[in-house]
Formats: C-alpha cells, structure tokens, sequence
C-alpha cells in the first residue's frame, strides 16, 4: 500500500497559520499529525516499509505521536 504525505493550513487560537501535515493512503487519510514535516515523512515511510494494514494505521501514528520519536 503506498502513503502519501499532505499540508493544510490551519490556524491556531491566536489566529496564526501554520501547515498541519497529514498521511493519506488508499481508502483513508489521517489529517493534522503534527506540524513537524520530517516527522509525518519519516512515519509516512515507516508506514510504508513495514506495509501497516489500515486496521492499524491509526493505532501506529498514535504510538509514535506519543513516544514523541520513531521506533528505529
């Protein structure tokens, strides 16, 4: 399954922009991971390496936001 990486902008309280990044893949996509464009690349391709069946794309990007990192 391929992932593909995407940016929006978004605003934040105070009414400054900033690009929220996001991972779509076939039938699904996880819109505002982080701002951080590295990270949602590096987890995009983790994603895509290890071949992440959809049933857990959600619980995957959800570990990693929480650890803060990558597993490596």
């Amino acid at each position: 399954m391929n992932f593909w990486v995407f940016c929006e902008m978004k605003q934040d309280e105070l009414g400054n922009d900033y690009p929220a990044y996001g991972i779509a893949w076939e039938g699904g996509e996880q819109a505002d991971i982080s701002d951080d464009e590295a990270f949602v690349y590096k987890l995009a391709s983790l994603l895509y390496e290890e071949q992440v069946q959809p049933c857990h794309i959600q619980n995957v990007i959800e570990d990693c936001l929480a650890a803060g990192c990558l597993p490596v």
